[in-house]
This record gives structure tokens, sequence and C-alpha cells, in this order.
């Protein structure tokens, strides 16, 4: 076959993760011409059912699958999924016209005992058949909403388990130590010099650490600082919890 029939026949399915925009605890996110809200759902023993909207912005039809997963995370702190039957959720199938809504209503089960349960229902969007022929690029989203079904009792816990500086790499290791999620926000590391200047400012991006989960974060420090440095600080916040901790450092843990 030709080269340039090949391009012409092409597809290029991107699917774009948008887990983090979760983190911005906006009410509404909107891409790609479609919106879905609210961006989190949260059950308790009390409150069971919600329903989650999805508008279709654009002035062309969009069609959805809908996936529930249960989300755990590995001993690493990455995020894992795995089917699960612990919510009920209609439909699984989604077609959206132009500058409509149409409504997910999702349940669940039997609410969490002693620790939270986490999951999250995937909203994918499908391609389009009534794509003209020729070379184009498709970009898939895919949305994952968070839901937690939190237990009666709520017990809220974190650490900083570790804090070192080798071979110019900060590495951070934080733990929950509670029963529910924490949404790391606000994360900053600074480096001071001997006499208390900061020379070194590096904020990260947040995320989710699910109860029982520890997550290793490491951060470069760059080689024309790091020698100068002899403490580095580190700053934690969100969902009402603050952690910090910092460690004095030498010259000689910044030698690669």
């Amino acid at each position: 076959m030709p080269l340039e029939r090949q391009f012409r026949s092409m597809r290029l399915l991107l699917f774009a993760s948008l887990l983090g925009l979760a983190s911005l605890c906006l009410p509404r996110a909107s891409v790609a011409g479609w919106a879905v809200a609210p961006i989190r759902v949260d059950f308790s023993p009390q409150v069971r059912t919600e329903t989650v909207s999805v508008a279709n912005d654009g002035d062309a039809p969009v069609q959805f699958d809908v996936v529930a997963m249960a989300w755990t995370q590995d001993a690493a702190g990455q995020d894992a999924y795995t089917e699960t039957t612990d919510l009920v959720f209609f439909p699984k199938y989604l077609a959206v016209p132009p500058k409509e809504t149409r409504v997910i209503r999702v349940g669940i089960k039997a609410p969490a005992v002693g620790t939270e349960k986490c999951y999250r229902l995937f909203i994918r969007e499908k391609p389009r058949s009534d794509t003209a022929a020729g070379t184009r690029v498709t970009i898939l989203v895919n949305f994952g909403v968070p839901i937690f079904s939190r237990p009666a009792a709520v017990t809220p816990g974190g650490e900083i388990t570790s804090l070192a500086l080798q071979q110019g790499q900060l590495a951070i290791g934080v733990r929950n130590s509670g029963n529910v999620h924490v949404q790391l926000q606000q994360l900053s590391v600074t480096g001071t010099a001997a006499g208390g200047e900061e020379l070194f400012r590096h904020d990260l991006k947040g995320w989710y650490l699910l109860a029982g989960s520890a997550r290793t974060h490491a951060v470069a420090i760059p080689p024309e600082i790091c020698p100068q440095l002899r403490r580095v600080a580190v700053t934690f916040a969100g969902d009402g919890l603050t952690l910090e901790r910092s460690v004095e450092t030498e010259a000689a843990a910044c030698s690669r």
C-alpha cells in the first residue's frame, strides 16, 4: 500500500487520562468539548446514590462507554484498577446530542465498614463513525470520576516516613496512616543555605494517597545549587492535614 494512502487511512487514537483534574477540586471538568459534573462522588452510610451529568458542549454527537472499577494503590503508591460489582450504575452506554446533557445514575450496594473503599467511574469517549475519510487525528478522552465510600467513623492520618538526599536526589516517603484517603495539595520542597536564605524551591503536583498506602517521591536538586544547601524542608497539606519534615544536608550528598 503506498505510504500516502496509509497516512490517509490512518487514525491515531490518543487516550488522554484526565484523572489529575479531580485533584483541582473543580465542580465541573470540561475537556474536548464535553464536561462532567461533579468530578468526584462521596458516599457514606447515609448517602448511597448519586448522579453524574455529562454535557456535550460541541456541535456533534458524542458517545461514551461507562465502566466502574475498584481503585487501589500498590506497594509503590501507583494506582491500580480492577473490575468490581460493588457499584450499580446506569446506563453503561451513553449518547449525548450536541448542546444537551445526559445523566448517569450510580449507587453503592453496601457502605464501607472500617476502611474507606475507593472506585473510579470511567467515562470513555468512543470514536465517531461519521468522520470524513482522509488524514485525521482523533483524540479520545478517558475521564475517571473518583468515588469514595466512607465508613461511619473517619480517622484521617498521615506522616512523612523518610527524607533523604543522596546523589543529588531527594527521596520523600509519605504514608497514609488513616482509614480514608488524603488529597495532598500545596506540596513544596525548600532548600536553604547555612545562613538560612532560601536557595531552592520546588512545588510538587498533588495526588491522592489512599488509606494505608505509601509512596516515595523523588525531587532532583540542581547540581549548581545542591552543594550549597545545608537544610531541606518538605511540607504537604491537604484535607485538613499538614505534614512537615526537614533534614540537614551536606555537599557530599550531592555527588552523582
